[in-house]
């Protein structure tokens, strides 16, 4: 008797597991159907050809290349948009994507963006004033800034601050110079970011 009330036990704590899972993924569906179709003054900012700069919500510094692949030090904290529609979005520097794989944010160097692969692609969120960058191919993985400066694993980074970042719009694609205010426009804005510790 206590066999069977063992395996009844057991089979309902296996089916409990996969409702969790299921409702977690129909969570996830639900909310990047609505991120896709999201729009503000903010997530205007992410049109193709806008150069635009990144500013941590935990750290106040801006998200920059410091160390190229070939261990030259690039100082470019300007990002280039490439939008693909639906808040889809890739951002580069030169030839320079940011990208997540195998769970580690990283950048990934090609010689045209037609080699950029869908690593490099990110799903647009917005929570309040800051945008997230949410890997396309890993879902729940988002770049991430520890208040250190220091980049956080895509791996232990979900929705949470350190996932936050202030948008400044420097160059529009039309053209025209600007300045996007966030909270962040009073911290200060010199010396960046991110000692990358380079993956590749």
């Amino acid at each position: 008797m206590s066999g069977l009330l063992g395996s009844l036990k057991k089979g309902l704590s296996d089916v409990g597991r996969n409702i969790s899972k299921e409702a977690d993924r129909a969570s996830q569906s639900f909310q990047h159907a609505v991120d896709a179709n999201r729009s503000s003054p903010i997530l205007d900012l992410f049109r193709s050809g806008n150069v635009i700069q990144l500013i941590s919500r935990s750290s106040g510094k801006c998200l920059e290349i410091v160390q190229a692949p070939d261990g030259k030090l690039i100082v470019d904290a300007h990002w280039t948009v490439l939008n693909e529609g639906n808040n889809i979005i890739r951002l580069y520097s030169g030839n320079n994507y940011l990208a997540i794989a195998n769970g580690t944010t990283q950048i990934i160097s090609v010689s045209s963006p037609a080699l950029a692969g869908v690593e490099t692609t990110f799903r647009l969120s917005q929570t309040d004033q800051f945008i997230l960058l949410e890997a396309r191919r890993e879902n729940g993985l988002h770049v991430g800034i520890l208040p250190t400066g220091e980049l956080k694993s895509a791996l232990a980074t979900g929705r949470e601050t350190h996932a936050h970042f202030g948008v400044r719009l420097i160059v529009s694609a039309s053209g025209k110079h600007g300045i996007h205010p966030t909270p962040l426009e009073r911290l200060p804005w010199g010396l960046s970011l991110l000692p990358w510790g380079f993956s590749l």
